[in-house]
């Protein structure tokens, strides 16, 4: 539960189902570059997707299609309960009544969408790491920020590796506690 931890990383589309959006998760880790549109249709076909979330579309107008994304943003997208568990600091929960949307840190731009949610967790026998950090131990609230970031267009060209531009991997800063 330590803040700033970067989550999982995703590549999903929207995908319209008759009265649902599905929140897709494709699977890049089988592809062809091929130009053969049967050949990338086959590769496609082959290998499973992920269908993340299922949104149920509560107006629409023309092309598009307006959700209440609220149940997706209040999980835990994080796995917490899991890892306190596992790490043998409790059993939690995600309480929903003391969830809500953080509306300070909840933005939308024209190529990417921000939506942070505060997140409480109520548990039992907490571990000697969350009596530790947490005012209430049976009552941890914690923040999970969610970021929707458009891709850029075909074609686009990465950036050349430059070292003065400071980059280092979290994990060579980041060292395990005893």
């Amino acid at each position: 539960m330590d803040r700033g931890q970067l989550g999982a990383t995703r590549i999903v589309r929207f995908e319209r189902s008759g009265p649902k959006v599905l929140l897709i998760q494709e699977n890049l880790d089988y592809r062809t570059v091929s130009n053969d549109a049967d050949e990338r249709r086959a590769v496609h076909d082959s290998f499973a997707e992920s269908a993340l979330w299922g949104f149920t579309v509560a107006a629409e107008e023309k092309d598009h299609a307006l959700v209440d994304a609220t149940d997706f943003f209040l999980r835990d997208a994080r796995g917490i309960p899991a890892a306190l568990h596992r790490t043998k600091q409790g059993s939690y929960h995600v309480d929903a009544s003391r969830c809500a949307i953080y509306l300070p840190q909840t933005k939308n731009f024209p190529l990417n969408t921000e939506v942070e949610a505060t997140l409480t967790f109520a548990g039992e026998e907490p571990g000697r790491l969350v009596l530790d950090v947490t005012p209430s131990p049976e009552s941890s609230t914690v923040r999970e920020h969610h970021s929707f970031v458009q891709l850029p267009p075909p074609g686009y060209k990465t950036r050349a590796y430059d070292p003065r531009a400071s980059f280092s991997a979290l994990a060579t800063w980041i060292t395990p506690r005893p």
